[in-house]
């Protein structure tokens, strides 16, 4: 009989641990999680509370004493992992009051003092002159015209309607495949990924084949701030991705989601104390936690983040000189990669009318010497299938993950079990972090690491003859594929030289694809089929461009334009040298012809740029930041 009671109670305790583990993760993730994670307590608890009441029980003479207390025990270290559970989540991934109040509240009297003083401090305050020629570009991650479109018919969004009203615009052309992480940098520097060395939040390194995250110091191309700073301009960078670590320049730059929780985010350094005093956040999120997603699932957090970025941006935009303003707003990024999981469409709705409200702020303190650029580094869209490139590479015998009995790190991380060295898998298997599944690299010669929207890549892993037949192979293979209805999936299959340019080629995927338009593909090591429904949103190639302000024409850009164009279009407004390696064009198209007249032919030639040394010393990819880019799927 006491074992049996023994045996329910595990049972039970088994029970608690594991829905309040799953309904914490789905209420704070919006993920929904297997109910084998609850199987799993319940067997470990009705295995584990007979075997400690057994061992109780031979070292306790009275045996009528033993159940009471063991049962007291039991259910009081049951309510404690429980509260201590809910406690550390709430703490994690729910922005505090205090941080609320601070992102709520305009800047005070106080907060603008600070920060005019600052600016005084660093010479950088005053008015920017009304007779010189100015820049402002708003960055809006993932911003879609095919989103906005309904809504600036329904006259919800008055100021992306006055863009297209009166400026010129057109679809944006990201990179392949289109990534935040090598877009962005693509924008501003005027070069592809085979000249800046960035593609995705992944890198790999041939020698050890594991992966990192890459930051600014893998850029290698001069940025339009550090051409400006070279030309005796000044700059405000806020929040534009591969900014950090941050290096001085001519101005003020604040840094992005790579930025590393307690880093240095800022240039000049007195800034960062400055930004945490007046509340600012990078980011409505804080470190990692086990298997939940460490984005936060409250929509007024993104919202509130948003507004405090903006009220930065028009305080140095008003109170300091300037030449150059970029600043990147990414909630709309966020919220799309979790709806409908988390996110509803009324809260994306409601994301929108505050990009529109921001842009408005901009607009009605631009002067006539002042050109606005709005920009996306890739649109969104829905997919209804998903195709996993790994599980196919499996199938085809090119790829050799280790068994599922052997891939420890899988099992380990669904389960939210600690990484303890013990359990890790072999050295010499040399498996890849994050992507579930370690490959055995012996019998590997295809992976894939970069996908973005229905853009998907293959690397090779031979060299020479081999690396060509086996190139040509594949290539055969996939244009063989059909999708759901039967017809080809693939629609363009790319060699990397087709696509990339620069001498940073060789790091490039040997194969670019890009899948029927309503398939993803996925690059996750994980058992899946190789084609399923899914029903997500994801990136897509096609984002927003929008040019306005005096000496602009008003016209659709029928041929759009390419992410590239962007910082020799910027320079060429602002006067300054093209650097002639920019592998970009200028758009003159979207210029009066007044206004060309009066900035000249664009000056094209070469240019030496020294960037300076970061302000913080070089480091591993941090444990909060692989967490933060793991919930938006770009790693695992």
């Amino acid at each position: 009989m006491r074992r049996k009671r023994q045996v329910g109670l595990g049972v039970l305790l088994g029970a608690c641990f594991g829905i309040s583990e799953r309904f914490l993760i789905l209420r704070y993730s919006g993920e929904p999680v297997s109910w084998g994670l609850v199987g799993f307590f319940i067997f470990f608890g009705a295995c584990s509370v007979p075997a400690i009441g057994f061992l109780i029980s031979r070292s306790f003479p009275e045996k009528k004493a033993v159940f009471p207390l063991f049962l007291s025990c039991s259910v009081l270290a049951a309510a404690l992992f429980i509260l201590l559970q809910w406690q550390e989540v709430g703490r994690t991934y729910r922005l505090t009051q205090r941080d609320r109040a601070l992102l709520a509240a305009p800047l005070s009297a106080s907060d603008r003092l600070g920060l005019t003083r600052f600016l005084q401090k660093a010479g950088l305050s005053g008015n920017p002159a009304l007779h010189k020629r100015k820049v402002v570009v708003l960055g809006f991650d993932g911003l879609d015209w095919e989103m906005l479109d309904p809504l600036m018919r329904e006259g919800i969004l008055p100021h992306f309607k006055k863009l297209t009203g009166e400026g010129a615009y057109g679809t944006l052309r990201s990179i392949l495949p289109p990534s935040s992480a090598g877009a962005w940098p693509a924008a501003v520097t005027g070069c592809g990924p085979g000249s800046t060395s960035l593609l995705t939040f992944r890198k790999m390194d041939p020698k050890t084949k594991t992966l990192f995250v890459p930051n600014g110091l893998a850029l290698r191309e001069p940025t339009l701030w550090d051409i400006l700073t070279e030309e005796g301009k000044r700059s405000i960078v806020i929040n534009v991705p591969m900014s950090y670590p941050p290096h001085p320049i001519s101005g003020i730059l604040v840094t992005d989601l790579m930025t590393p929780e307690g880093k240095l985010d800022t240039a000049p350094r007195d800034l960062s104390g400055l930004l945490k005093k007046i509340g600012y956040k990078r980011e409505a999120s804080l470190s990692g936690y086990g298997s939940i997603s460490s984005w936060s699932k409250d929509i007024e957090d993104y919202l509130l983040v948003e507004k405090k970025r903006m009220e930065l941006a028009l305080f140095l935009f008003e109170k300091s000189d300037w030449d150059f303003l970029m600043c990147m707003f990414g909630s709309n990024d966020r919220i799309l990669h979790h709806v409908p999981n988390r996110f509803s469409g009324k809260d994306l709705r409601r994301n929108f009318i505050l990009m529109d409200g921001i842009l408005g702020k901009f607009l009605e303190r631009l002067d006539e010497q002042t050109v606005l650029f709005v920009i996306s580094d890739h649109g969104f869209r829905r997919y209804e299938w998903r195709f996993s490139v790994p599980a196919w590479l499996e199938k085809e015998g090119l790829l050799a993950a280790v068994s599922q009995k052997r891939g420890v790190r899988t099992f380990r991380s669904a389960l939210g079990v600690p990484d303890i060295p013990l359990l890790r898998m072999p050295s010499s298997l040399r498996p890849v972090p994050f992507l579930g599944l370690p490959v055995d690299w012996r019998k590997t010669r295809a992976v894939c690491l970069e996908t973005a929207g229905n853009w998907g890549t293959i690397r090779i892993e031979a060299s020479g003859k081999e690396r060509d037949v086996l190139r040509e192979t594949i290539r055969g293979k996939l244009k063989n594929l059909k999708g759901p209805d039967h017809f080809p999936l693939i629609r363009h299959i790319f060699s990397r030289e087709e696509v990339y340019h620069g001498p940073f080629v060789d790091e490039m995927p040997d194969l670019v694809f890009e899948l029927s338009q309503d398939v993803y593909a996925d690059f996750l090591m994980a058992p899946s089929p190789i084609l399923e429904k899914w029903g997500r949103y994801h990136h897509r190639r096609e984002g927003v461009l929008a040019v306005w302000g005096n000496g602009i024409r008003h016209r659709f850009l029928s041929e759009g334009a390419s992410l590239e164009d962007i910082a020799p279009t910027v320079l060429y407004a602002l006067s300054g040298t093209i650097p002639d390696r920019m592998e970009g064009r200028v758009l003159q198209e979207t210029m009066s012809d007044s206004l060309e007249e009066t900035l000249g032919a664009p000056r094209w030639g070469p240019l030496s740029v020294s960037i300076t040394p970061p302000l913080v010393p070089p480091e591993k990819t941090s444990s909060d930041l692989w967490e933060r880019l793991h919930s938006l799927g770009y790693v695992q």
